[in-house]
């Protein structure tokens, strides 16, 4: 709470972070650093696209059935 009244844009550094870690492959990092943005900041349109980036890196990624 303190940090998002020195900076209500808190949750854009959650949402950078999983954006390096979906470009880095680190999957899981992303999807928590998505949860904390949504956390900070609920509803904005960025997060909604970060989390179809992450879906279609995760299918691009799994194995064929």
């Amino acid at each position: 709470d303190a940090a998002l009244s020195y900076s209500p844009d808190y949750w854009k550094l959650w949402a950078l972070a999983a954006r390096i870690a979906i470009e880095q492959n680190r999957l899981d990092d992303a999807q928590r650093d998505i949860r904390r943005a949504w956390d900070e900041k609920p509803f904005p349109l960025e997060i909604s696209d970060l989390e179809q980036k992450l879906y279609n890196k995760r299918a691009a990624t799994s194995p064929a059935r």
